[in-house]
């Protein structure tokens, strides 16, 4: 319905669920939950194809519920702007900024949502950004703080007139 398709017409994503839900740690419902939050997000069925088995693998590295993993995953890739073909580059740095800095799922879908589309604005990539939060949670600042201040030092930089920009 999310999708405004048929059954018909999505059996190709029925047809992953069933696959990954009988070799992965996963049951096929817990596949459709990630693939029906990634239609939400407004992702086609390709997309949702080519993106699944990506976020999959991120939440297992991370320990977090597939439908949660798909919000910050799809959600980050849209903010950075970035193509759905590059999925699987958006999971690895999410899941690799958890396990190299005192990050974790939680703090990540907590600070990175609000940092993302400023961090875009001011030309910072996805590991960038993500590096950032890493270091500033590692210094023990919590990661709604850290994101807070994050973006308004972003949005500072791209404000004229203000110390920041005129430095840059």
């Amino acid at each position: 319905a999310v999708l405004g398709a048929t059954t018909d017409e999505i059996k190709p994503l029925t047809e992953q669920a069933k696959t990954l839900g009988a070799t992965t740690q996963y049951t096929a419902n817990q596949i459709l939950t990630l693939q029906t939050n990634l239609a939400r997000l407004g992702f086609d069925q390709t997309e949702i194809l080519n993106s699944t088995k990506a976020i999959q693998g991120m939440a297992t590295a991370m320990g977090a519920d597939l439908g949660e993993a798909a919000n910050l995953a799809g959600s980050a890739l849209r903010g950075f702007g970035l193509n759905a073909t590059e999925m699987e580059r958006v999971a690895s740095v999410l899941s690799v900024g958890t396990t190299k800095s005192a990050l974790s799922f939680e703090k990540l879908a907590t600070a990175l949502p609000f940092v993302q589309t400023a961090a875009a604005k001011t030309g910072f990539t996805i590991e960038d950004t993500v590096a950032m939060l890493g270091k500033l949670t590692d210094n023990g600042i919590n990661a709604a703080s850290a994101a807070t201040q994050l973006r308004k030092i972003l949005n500072d930089s791209t404000t004229a007139g203000t110390k920041l920009a005129n430095a840059l």
